[in-house]
């Protein structure tokens, strides 16, 4: 292979290297979703589970990971060589190929390693964790402005009840769409059913003590109580006589 095409193709290694690292780690400061999307996540940001994928996108996913852990290691090799480039080059042994390993190279490799399985590891921990409550507060806020919607829906109705059926079925398809598209877990969901079904208590209530006091003659009386006059009449029959 010629020179020129050797450190031509070399060079771009090292650039395709720094720019996805450059990448994970603007990504990672960003607080963006991990590498490998955690089941939580897969409705609520788009992603999928790691099998579902097609066989390209798993190909892009192992491989971008794969650059990170290569350019990371790389990167603190280079740091800790520098680090222990005091060690004298006598100070090693041989291995088994008869070749000679140096101290400050043998450690180098050694934190290099641990050190790249502990800090990718450690982000992508933290994005996971900073990236799940993100989706806690997304999920919040999509629950307050489900239940302000259900208040609004409520004063329409106070204000024209013949719409009830009209604002009640509306505000089941909200709740419905909002559960299937993720939203809203189950358990809000219930929440904003149960409100619909107290206010559907307290309509009940209102209209039942809001009847005219003629409707409220016409109902029969307790009969306990008409036996108690028919008593007393029959009492003061009694004695007159």
């Amino acid at each position: 292979m010629p020179a020129p095409v050797k450190y031509a193709l070399l060079s771009a290694i090292d650039l395709v290297i720094i720019g996805v690292l450059v990448h994970y780690l603007l990504a990672r400061l960003r607080w963006y979703t991990p590498v490998f999307t955690p089941p939580y996540q897969r409705y609520w940001h788009g992603g999928s589970n790691f099998r579902d994928l097609s066989y390209f996108d798993r190909l892009k996913r192992i491989s971008y990971f794969a650059l990170v852990v290569v350019g990371t290691f790389i990167c603190l090799h280079g740091a800790f060589d520098l680090l222990f480039s005091w060690m004298p080059h006598r100070w090693g042994s041989y291995d088994e190929d008869g070749e000679w390993l140096s101290t400050a190279s043998y450690l180098s490799g050694l934190f290099a390693f641990f050190g790249a399985v502990a800090l990718i590891g450690g982000l992508e921990a933290m994005a996971e964790k900073v990236s799940e409550l993100q989706l806690r507060q997304s999920k919040s806020k999509a629950l307050n402005e489900l239940i302000k919607r259900e208040v609004a829906h409520f004063g329409s109705i106070l204000r024209w009840p013949e719409t009830e059926a009209d604002h009640f079925a509306k505000l089941e398809q909200e709740i419905e769409q909002a559960q299937r598209s993720g939203a809203v877990d189950f358990e809000d969901a219930r929440i904003c059913g149960d409100l619909i079904g107290i206010f559907r208590w307290a309509m009940k209530e209102k209209q039942a003590t809001s009847k005219s006091p003629q409707e409220k003659g016409d109902r029969p009386a307790n009969p306990l109580l008409g036996k108690v006059a028919r008593l007393k009449r029959n009492n003061g029959d009694n004695e007159r006589g």
